[in-house]
């Protein structure tokens, strides 16, 4: 008893050191450790975010600059080639002419838009070929020409026409009705709304 009446306050500070170290070791440090994990973590998550966004500044930077290398006249070139519209008044005048350079007579023209398929994009499904998908939001604007008395070559050289016209077109289909002698091509511009 007197052992302890002579040393109770060393054995007691002992006493709440040993606690203090024991707690710090057993109960915060594992929690400061995971909080330092998670702030690593987050830091990394950080520093990759802003490494993307300056990747997306540096390529938007770049596509900026060379957009001030195109004049307005490149540009209006290339809504030519695809529209923003149909078009209708500018496709017909352009088969006329087409159709005139050649040396064929249009009988007649009819047109249809055609919508893409629901659920999916453009013309694309399942059952389709890669050749026939589009990409998502293109549509296409199709015109069937009915030309009469026209020759093969006069036929021909309207397909060539067709070929290398400013604005996209593709041949769908080529009739020929021996009886009629008539020519009937189905041809398929696009556009982009």
């Amino acid at each position: 008893m007197t052992w302890f009446l002579q040393y109770y306050r060393l054995a007691t500070v002992s006493a709440c050191l040993l606690l203090l170290v024991l707690g710090y070791l057993f109960l915060i440090a594992p929690r400061i450790e995971s909080a330092r994990a998670v702030e690593v973590l987050a830091l990394q998550k950080e520093k990759e975010k802003q490494s993307s966004f300056e990747a997306k500044l540096k390529y938007l930077v770049s596509l900026q600059s060379q957009r001030a290398q195109f004049s307005q006249a490149d540009i209006n070139l290339a809504l030519t080639a695809l529209p923003t519209d149909p078009g209708v008044p500018e496709f017909l005048a352009s088969l006329e002419s087409l159709a005139l350079e050649s040396g064929a007579t249009i009988e007649g023209i009819s047109l249809a838009v055609l919508e893409p398929a629901k659920g999916s994009p453009a013309a694309s499904t399942k059952d389709t070929k890669d050749k026939d998908k589009l990409p998502a939001g293109v549509r296409v604007l199709e015109g069937n020409i009915s030309l009469a008395g026209a020759s093969y070559g006069q036929v021909k050289t309207l397909l060539g026409n067709i070929e290398t016209s400013l604005r996209l077109m593709d041949v769908a289909a080529l009739l020929y009705s021996p009886a009629a002698k008539t020519y009937t091509i189905a041809v398929q511009t696009y556009y982009q709304p």
